[in-house]
């Protein structure tokens, strides 16, 4: 038993990414959880490797769980003993805002087109903010590693609901939705366009500054929130429900 402890913890300690195997990572973690006599390092290890593979995973109900089981340590006056899980908890409060207010209820009105541009650049561009934070303070420690990699997943997330939504966007809106807003001001923007042209094979059009997903039935139209929208285009409500569906990739 004990070498099997030893082994658990040089997994923890070693793990270098929660984008792969993530399933595998939060079923380990969870066992770590029961192991007895455990220090508290280790555990705001695992508990940040678990939240960040529970967040990936899209699955925001029971991340919110595993920050309730911890409610008594993560209290501003025990952060002491779990820094870095209280830090990347707090860093995902806007996400988990975001899924509570507009994705657990079905009954919620859809904000109209002029709202939900402006809600999008506010609620998202914080939670690529608040993830930015824990980057730049983390030292290159697991909490930043982690949180690099909730940006760019989250990024992917966004990327595939505009392909599903949006028949085009434009640039400035893409901006915030894809996280590049918040990261330009610290000098920290990757390039965008690579991103776009690259991965994920959009077109841009330079004239009108519109950006037009892969497999688009577009060529060229305006913003989607913008005049002469296409009927076709999906309410916030279609984009709800695809952040909410766990992931199949993971």
């Amino acid at each position: 038993m004990h070498t099997n402890t030893n082994n658990m913890n040089d997994w923890i300690y070693s793990l270098s990414s929660i984008l792969n195997n993530t399933e595998t990572i939060v079923e380990k973690c969870q066992e770590m959880e029961l192991q007895p006599n455990l220090s508290f390092q280790a555990l705001d290890t695992i508990l940040v490797a678990q939240l960040a593979a529970l967040v990936h995973l899209k699955e925001y109900t029971r991340a919110k769980d595993l920050s309730r089981r911890y409610s008594s340590l993560v209290r501003d006056h025990s952060s002491s003993h779990l820094p870095q899980f209280l830090n990347l908890w707090r860093a995902l409060k806007p996400l988990f805002r975001f899924h509570s207010q507009h994705l657990s209820d079905s009954s919620v009105k859809p904000l109209t087109n002029a709202e939900t541009t402006s809600f999008e650049k506010m609620q998202i561009a914080t939670i690529y903010e608040s993830l930015n934070t824990c980057i730049a303070t983390g030292g290159g420690n697991i909490l930043s590693v982690f949180a690099r990699e909730l940006q760019l997943s989250i990024r992917d997330t966004m990327a595939k609901a505009i392909e599903r939504i949006y028949d085009v966007i434009h640039i400035d809106h893409c901006k915030y939705l894809l996280g590049y807003s918040t990261l330009e001001k610290d000098g920290q923007q990757q390039n965008m366009e690579e991103y776009l042209f690259k991965e994920r094979h959009w077109t841009f059009e330079s004239s009108s500054g519109l950006w037009i997903p892969r497999n688009s039935p577009l060529d060229g139209k305006e913003e989607v929130f913008g005049k002469g929208c296409d009927s076709r285009i999906k309410s916030l409500t279609k984009y709800s429900e695809f952040l909410e569906r766990p992931s199949l990739n993971a």
